[in-house]
């Protein structure tokens, strides 16, 4: 069964914002290849939400490795305020 991984990001400022979702943009596909989604929705000009979908939650385990130290970072550097994550088996409604 296929793992969700919802993340809800509050950053600083809307110029944290559009740097941290610029290079996530650019690295997601490369640090996280065993993703079927990587999905980001700006839900405000210092929100969003961060959507991963892998196909088990041993994949989803793994892909955690990489975030860790890439979040680490961004909070070091004071860039997020505030972050929400949830988790688990994920299925299609259609």
């Amino acid at each position: 069964m296929s793992y969700c991984r919802t993340t809800l990001i509050e950053y600083r400022s809307e110029q944290d914002a559009d740097d941290l979702i610029s290079t996530y943009k650019k690295n997601a596909a490369t640090d996280f290849p065993d993703a079927e989604i990587l999905l980001c929705t700006r839900t405000s000009s210092t929100t969003a939400v961060m959507t991963s979908l892998y196909p088990n939650k041993e994949k989803a385990d793994q892909a955690m490795a990489t975030r860790k130290p890439i979040l680490k970072d961004a909070k070091a550097q004071a860039k997020i305020k505030s972050m929400e994550t949830h988790e688990g088996d994920a299925f299609s409604l259609r």
